[in-house]
């Protein structure tokens, strides 16, 4: 018995389709930025264990379909 995952077995939404749609064939088709990707930048202060960061980022992302 194999395990299905989220993305095996809800379809993408209409909006998430058009988002798909833009970003691989439109804006993908010349190099131009994705206008559907936001960027968000943290300052942090004082010591930072790197490695600790990322595999919480990893953990999220691995919970969260929907952010992948």
């Amino acid at each position: 018995m194999t395990r299905s995952r989220i993305e095996d077995i809800l379809p993408l939404q209409p909006l998430q389709e058009g988002f798909l749609f833009h970003s691989l064939v439109v804006d993908g088709a010349d190099g131009a930025v994705d206008v559907y990707t936001s960027q968000v930048r943290f300052d942090l202060a004082g010591v930072v264990d790197g490695a600790a960061l990322r595999r919480a980022g990893e953990r999220l992302l691995a919970r969260h379909a929907n952010l992948r």
